[in-house]
């Protein structure tokens, strides 16, 4: 029987924590803010380095098209995907990243550039789903069996609709408990969820 298996792009698909920590403390120091005494177990790149909402907004509109260019998959992503597509996994991208520029939104930049660089990376998938930070709906509409995440509040949300592999970041320490099994690299997954396919 074919297994949905859902997959986010920023986090897992690629390591946003390292990115965001250096291109947001090049962008901090380059305006002259202070560096020290980071919130480095946050999620969200304005309470990583203390800044407004207004200054949040402005270094994603200036990193956002590079990030999505030019960041590069985690090691053995594309690997471990076309495996598990071979024995039998639906791979459905699901990620909440989206345009932010009023010229991109209009047409739907941020995401075609995701489309480009699934292929050039080579990132087999059977669905990519745009969606807002709540992924609920698309969960139950996909009917996903396990839902490969890292943004802490997606795990709480999502934890009683499917099984969450977390990918460990410093920011996700805390989810913890039952439905969830932590990993830190592709193969992790690979293993684990061969070994959940052999006990059904």
């Amino acid at each position: 029987m074919q297994k949905n298996l859902g997959v986010d792009v920023d986090g897992v698909l690629t390591n946003i924590q390292d990115f965001i920590f250096e291109f947001g403390a090049k962008f901090s120091y380059e305006r002259g803010f202070d560096l020290e005494n980071l919130n480095k177990d946050a999620y969200d790149s304005a309470i990583t380095f203390n800044w407004c909402n207004n200054t949040d907004d402005e270094f994603w509109h200036e990193v956002l098209e590079k990030y999505s260019r030019d960041e590069r998959p985690r090691q053995l992503a594309s690997e471990v995907l076309h495996k598990l597509k071979d024995e039998g996994w639906k791979i459905h991208i699901i990620t909440a990243r989206k345009s932010m520029k009023e010229e991109d939104i209009k047409v739907n930049k941020i995401e075609k550039i995701l489309e480009e660089w699934l292929k050039i990376h080579d990132i087999p998938y059977d669905v990519l789903v745009f969606t807002g930070s709540d992924k609920i709906q698309e969960i139950k509409d996909y009917n996903i069996d396990v839902m490969i995440e890292d943004s802490p509040n997606n795990i709480e949300q999502l934890r009683d609709l499917c099984s969450i592999i977390v990918f460990d970041a410093m920011y996700n320490k805390d989810c913890n408990g039952d439905n969830l099994t932590r990993v830190n690299s592709w193969y992790e997954i690979l293993d684990h969820l061969e070994k959940v396919t052999k006990k059904e």
